[in-house]
């Protein structure tokens, strides 16, 4: 069923995400003086939540520094894990609704 598996599949990288918060709870400086890093600590000061979920929704590798900046400004680990939690379920349905009728679609052929 690909409804079960973009549910645990999301729920799964949500939890995996905790590390990139963790480093940045801790004070770590990993990331100081990336620009990009830079940009998402600035995002993160003024949309929240929000910009966790859109980084959480769409594909692509810049999500742990979202996390760490998450971390570095001390964001409610509850509203990061909710924020999270949706972007990557909502992203791993699409991909596992993809998959499960793009191979239909090829087979029928």
């Amino acid at each position: 069923n690909p409804w079960i598996v973009g549910l645990v599949g999301g729920v799964g990288q949500a939890l995996g995400e905790l590390t990139g918060y963790l480093a940045g709870y801790s004070g770590q400086t990993l990331v100081d003086g990336n620009p990009t890093y830079n940009r998402l600590t600035r995002w993160m000061q003024r949309y929240g939540a929000l910009t966790i979920f859109v980084l959480a929704v769409i594909p692509n590798p810049i999500f742990d520094l979202g996390g760490m900046a998450a971390g570095t400004l001390r964001f409610p680990l509850w509203k990061f894990l909710a924020s999270c939690t949706a972007g990557k379920v909502i992203k791993n349905i699409a991909f596992a609704l993809a998959g499960y009728y793009g191979i239909s679609l090829l087979l029928r052929r």
